[in-house]
């Protein structure tokens, strides 16, 4: 199911509550590379039994301080104590970059949580103005011959 729906982790059930979650990471760790058999090894023996949730109240930067503590990739999201969605480490990624650029477009880099983010677009627009510098005091641009010595290096 993982696979035929492109996602990242299923919620485990026993019909009335929700028991565990299985991830393709643990697949790939707790099957795969053990070298059992896919066709055989059951969900119960492969997933999480643990399952950390996080209410929808919290902000993201809460998920995001709590799958790095827990070491998860998936975070359940929970609304008045029941599961409503999963929170992956590409949602967070995707809302971070959405936050640089739409409400930090003046600035090269934005604080997340004590770790700076760096636009890449900014450091394109960096060595594009410093060309048009060069360009502007008659200084040849190196950058082309600079990189094919260093492809014969």
């Amino acid at each position: 199911m993982l696979q035929k729906w492109r996602i990242g982790s299923l919620l485990v059930d026993d019909g009335s509550r929700y028991i565990g979650i299985i991830t393709d990471t643990d697949l790939s760790r707790k099957a795969v590379a053990k070298g059992l058999d896919p066709n055989t090894t059951t969900v119960l023996s492969c997933m999480s039994k643990s399952v950390v949730t996080i209410e929808d109240s919290e902000p993201l930067m809460e998920a995001l301080r709590l799958m790095k503590k827990e070491g998860i990739r998936h975070l359940p999201v929970t609304e008045d104590g029941t599961i409503i969605g999963v929170l992956s480490v590409g949602d967070l990624l995707r809302a971070c970059l959405l936050y640089t650029s739409d409400a930090a477009d003046e600035r090269s880099s934005v604080d997340l949580g004590g770790r700076r983010i760096i636009k890449k677009k900014t450091r394109i627009d960096v060595n594009r103005n410093r060309r048009r510098g060069r360009e502007q005091r008659g200084q040849k641009d190196d950058s082309e011959a600079h990189k094919r010595t260093r492809a014969t290096n």
